[in-house]
């Protein structure tokens, strides 16, 4: 178990003496990456489905015509109408002091790259993409290089 320092064992302290609900910030952040978490699978699927949808069309297509159904969430809310988009928007505050807010979007853009490949970028936005990008290291991964 991690060692804690005096400040957070005395905030603790005072968080239970007086109730107030509060909760360690290394807490309430693996819950906000475990909550996050569920965006870089949804991707992950979505883009196997279009590399393989291209593989045999030669073409891009909407959610629908891959194949994809987007999980049930109460925490995103994903939208795959648009041929080669995936949006994924968050429906409720993220992290330590809601840092990653709701209403960032995560998003994949697929595109014709060649003959034989598709180009995949992965951005996030809203008002403070970097920290939504922290509980969610691993989605940029799926863009091309």
């Amino acid at each position: 178990m991690k060692k804690r320092t005096p400040a957070t064992l005395f905030l603790l302290l005072l968080c239970s003496i007086f109730a107030m609900g509060c909760e360690d910030s290394e807490i309430v952040i693996m819950k906000a990456k475990s909550k996050a978490s569920e965006v870089g699978h949804a991707a992950g699927t979505y883009v196997k489905l279009q590399e393989a949808y291209f593989s045999e069309t030669e073409k891009i297509g909407t959610g629908e015509e891959i194949g994809y159904i987007a999980p049930e969430s109460k925490i995103f809310q994903y939208d795959a109408s648009q041929k080669g988009i995936l949006t994924a928007i968050l429906l409720e505050d993220l992290g330590v002091s809601n840092k990653c807010p709701k209403g960032s979007i995560w998003t994949i853009k697929t595109s014709i790259k060649d003959k034989y490949s598709i180009q995949i970028n992965a951005e996030i936005s809203g008002p403070n993409p970097k920290a939504c990008e922290a509980l969610t290291p691993n989605f940029k991964k799926l863009q091309s290089l």
